[in-house]
């Protein structure tokens, strides 16, 4: 994707992330509203998220740490914002089998977080730069 567009993505994120961010501590949202206050952390991991897609970024931090990092970081922060998300509706509109189901909710973030480290450990960070404009050109002919 261009550069241009990671970026204003991100700011957008970053943009709503941060102008809710006064309310959310003038109200003491995480004790007065914590479906609010698990929203709000949910939009400042998918900031973060689009943060470390941003290409220049992501080239940066995967030349002074190892391969494809910033990838890594980018799929768990999104990881926690599903989480985050799905927790907050199933709390928010309680029929019975989503009580039953929110209990495994958190062991599955663990699962999926732990999943991801293993993978990037064993085979990701073994493998060169991922370079996306390639594989694109390659799905295409």
């Amino acid at each position: 994707m261009n550069p241009t567009i990671e970026i204003s993505l991100a700011v957008v994120a970053w943009l709503v992330t941060l102008l809710r961010l006064p309310s959310i501590l003038r109200s003491k949202a995480w004790r007065s509203d914590p479906i609010a206050f698990r929203i709000w952390i949910a939009t400042f991991f998918f900031s973060v998220t689009m943060t470390f897609l941003i290409s220049p970024l992501r080239d940066l931090i995967d030349r002074y740490s190892w391969p494809n990092f910033a990838r890594l970081l980018a799929y768990l922060s999104v990881s926690q914002t599903l989480y985050l998300v799905s927790s907050s509706f199933m709390i928010t509109f309680p029929p019975q089998i989503n009580t039953r189901q929110l209990r495994y909710l958190k062991p599955s973030l663990v699962f999926t977080s732990s999943l991801l480290v293993l993978i990037y450990v064993f085979f990701v960070s073994r493998t060169q730069e991922w370079v996306e404009e390639a594989l694109i050109r390659k799905a295409s002919q």
